[in-house]
């Protein structure tokens, strides 16, 4: 463990990677051949993350592909549960310690990293859903929409009543992005099958806030609400947590979330930051990271279903189908999904 001193905070920067719980979409590691393992090994690289590395979802793939980044050889450190108000102290604190590579873990640090990176031109800033790529700032963008698609779609399939629900985080991009699609595979699954289910949704303003994101969504269920997901990191307990309480299916959002919900949950549709983390930093080694254009979803296997939970037991074969179906047509592009900028009701 390193401590480090800055401006009003103490920051205890972890440095070991272990295990944890979560896998990967595609269940194994690429090892780094030896060129890039030697470029690494002078590298150190650090992560800025907004939540815990525990969370089964966006923080903790983060952190596998940070571990990742480690067995090339890499230098490297993380700081977990960091709030906007300390962040810019904290990626500060990287920056002048000399890391080559600061990784930010929520988009919710964007102003905090704009601030630090025009200090420091020599690092590079690889920003979660940032929403910006210039000079040494570089946006890494995950296709949530994609995400929420396919959680929608398969809550209008399952739902008892004439509503489903939907409960996110705080209010920035991926949040916003996931909602929309949520929203649209509502009214996709509406179209395919001649239904004319309610999608509602609501924000708590908190990923971390397990109490309010339960009820928010027992709120929800007592309303109407037949089927739920949401996208709110370690709060996603709280939703999944309401669902099994009330015996409502629920789709998660992350991974190893069965003993969540274990007789409700149907599967988890997963956004595998590992990845995001693994191809970014290939990237940055061969020279190509600020490239534009390249979007982390279904296609590049970032945005993935699990394996079915018991919940799954109320799908049909043809459900079953019609949810591969929809998967096919977003990764080959016959279906299309927009983010919350591009979408309208």
């Amino acid at each position: 463990m390193i401590l480090a001193i800055t401006t009003g905070i103490v920051i205890a920067a972890m440095t070991a990677c272990g295990s944890t719980s979560s896998t990967s979409s595609s269940g194994s590691s690429t090892t780094a051949s030896s060129s890039s393992a030697n470029e690494a090994a002078d590298l150190k690289v650090a992560a800025v993350l907004g939540g815990p590395i525990t969370d089964q979802a966006w923080n903790e793939t983060q952190y596998d592909g940070l571990c990742d980044i480690e067995s090339q050889g890499a230098e490297t450190s993380y700081m977990e549960n960091v709030s906007v108000t300390d962040a810019p102290d904290v990626i500060r604190t990287y920056a002048s310690d000399g890391y080559d590579i600061v990784y930010i873990g929520s988009s919710s640090f964007k102003d905090a990293t704009v601030e630090v990176a025009a200090e420091f031109p020599d690092t590079t800033f690889l920003m979660m859903n940032g929403g910006v790529t210039e000079g040494n700032m570089v946006s890494l963008d995950t296709a949530d929409c994609q995400q929420g698609f396919i959680q929608g779609f398969i809550c209008a399939m399952v739902t008892g009543t004439d509503t489903v629900g939907w409960v996110g985080g705080l209010e920035i991009a991926p949040t916003l992005n996931c909602e929309a699609g949520f929203k649209q595979g509502v009214a996709y699954a509406n179209k395919t099958f001649g239904t004319d289910i309610k999608a509602v949704t609501s924000l708590t303003g908190s990923y971390t806030d397990i109490e309010a994101a339960k009820e928010t969504t027992l709120a929800m269920i007592q309303n109407g609400s037949g089927a739920i997901s949401g996208m709110a990191d370690d709060a996603t307990h709280g939703i999944l947590a309401a669902a099994e309480e009330k015996s409502i299916p629920c789709v998660g959002t992350g991974v190893d979330q069965d003993e969540l919900a274990p007789t409700q949950l149907i599967t988890g549709i997963s956004v595998d930051n590992e990845i995001v983390y693994k191809e970014s930093f290939s990237k940055y080694l061969d020279g190509s990271v600020k490239d534009p254009g390249y979007l982390y979803g279904i296609s590049a296997g970032v945005v993935y279903m699990a394996d079915y939970s018991k919940g799954a037991s109320i799908l049909t074969d043809d459900q079953k189908t019609a949810i591969d179906d929809i998967v096919s047509g977003i990764d080959d592009g016959s279906i299309k999904v927009v983010n919350a900028a591009d979408y309208t009701d």
